[in-house]
């Protein structure tokens, strides 16, 4: 599956929670051959600017059926993913 990576200008902290602002095209395309968490979080940290967000191992992923995966580093929104194939 292929998927596009979108990244976001999050505006708010951790005590009054986080928004996302604005979604980014970020010109990466990513490969996944499995969908589990940690296939995911390890393709993602392979792109430079991805990289930066994914420091930490303790990730969750959302989404149904695919099409679009939203990642959480707790509840600060890291990026998502939008499957074009």
């Amino acid at each position: 599956m292929k998927f596009a990576v979108y990244t976001y200008d999050v505006w708010g902290n951790r005590k009054d929670g986080y928004e996302v602002n604005d979604v980014y095209a970020s010109g990466i395309e990513i490969n996944l051959r499995r969908t589990d968490n940690k296939s995911i979080i390890n393709t993602l940290k392979k792109e430079d600017y991805i990289r930066k967000c994914l420091h930490v191992s303790s990730f969750s992923i959302t989404g149904e059926d695919y099409h679009t995966l939203y990642i959480y580093y707790k509840d600060y929104p890291v990026c998502e993913l939008k499957r074009i194939d």
